[in-house]
């Protein structure tokens, strides 16, 4: 898995932004999230390569990112 991805998760997981998610249903939530990375937040997985460290735009966009997608992923 891409890096990238990874931080992704990671971040969603330790930030308490997967809470709402039911255990059973964290790996369905996780693939979908990473075919939306590869797709709906391609730009972000540049910008997060780009800059190669978790700047305030990374994070703010990393947590505005898993927020939207949270919303939207059932």
């Amino acid at each position: 898995m891409d890096v990238a991805k990874q931080i992704v998760i990671i971040y969603a997981g330790t930030r308490g932004l997967l809470d709402a998610i039911p255990v059973d249903r964290i790996l369905e939530f996780e693939v979908k999230l990473n075919d939306a990375l590869d797709s709906k937040y391609a730009d972000f997985i540049k910008l997060l390569h780009k800059e190669l460290a978790l700047t305030d735009e990374v994070e703010t966009a990393l947590k505005t990112l898993i927020e939207d997608f949270t919303r939207t992923w059932n």
